[in-house]
């Protein structure tokens, strides 16, 4: 009896198949390296942020502020926002906001303030401080990586930071022009019979009117 009962027990709600779920949620989505958009009439295609930053040889580090918005519709190239230091910018200027000693700088005083001493006005000022900053930088990256940045699939000019920013707009496609939409049948095309579809044809009065659906055409030659 003991050991039927303990077939039928269920396991615990905090079990080691409920840690596994829970670790699945955890995961990280999967991007795409590359980031394909349009650019007027050509298709552009360029390398994410995180695959260019692998082959960076120069110290980085908190990266999980830097977020990284893909237009769904592919219509702009990414815009990247950094909510440690609260800018935007472009993904060019972006690597070279990460790799800049105020960002490395601004994290190491929020992380780690007892590894840096210096106000930013002093390193603006002593390059050996700036020096002093990137070992300390050198050293954290070693200890717990550059960090994770984010990906958001998300249209840029929906993004306040990217408000009025050009580069985060659509570009329009300019009206068709005159004559160049959807035209109507052809002047001289065979109409139904209304005996046929009555009611949805009404009569029209021209000068192949008086004809038959079928001798249009000759009557027509036969007039000019």
């Amino acid at each position: 009896m003991e050991a039927h009962a303990s077939v039928n027990q269920h396991p615990p709600r905090n079990g080691p198949q409920s840690n596994q779920k829970r670790n699945g949620r955890r995961k990280q989505p999967q991007h795409s390296a590359d980031i394909v958009f349009s650019k007027g009439a050509s298709i552009q295609t360029l390398p994410s942020l995180s695959k260019q930053l692998k082959g960076l040889t120069e110290c980085v580090i908190g990266l999980q502020y830097v977020w990284e918005y893909r237009s769904p519709s592919k219509s702009v190239p990414p815009h990247y926002q950094c909510k440690l230091c609260a800018v935007s910018r472009l993904q060019h200027d972006m690597l070279a906001h990460v790799k800049g000693w105020k960002h490395s700088f601004r994290y190491l005083k929020k992380v780690h303030p007892d590894k840096v001493t210096h106000e930013q006005e002093e390193a603006i000022r002593d390059p050996a401080v700036r020096k002093a900053i990137k070992e300390v930088t050198a050293e954290v990256e070693k200890t717990e990586g550059r960090g994770q940045l984010k990906v958001i699939l998300k249209e840029p000019y929906e993004v306040l930071a990217f408000k009025g920013l050009r580069s985060a707009a659509p570009k329009v496609m300019p009206p068709l022009a005159p004559g160049m939409g959807i035209k109507g049948p052809p002047p001289f095309a065979p109409r139904f019979s209304e005996s046929r579809f009555p009611g949805d044809f009404p009569p029209q009065r021209g000068p192949l009117s008086d004809y038959p659906v079928g001798d249009y055409e000759g009557a027509w030659f036969r007039r000019l």
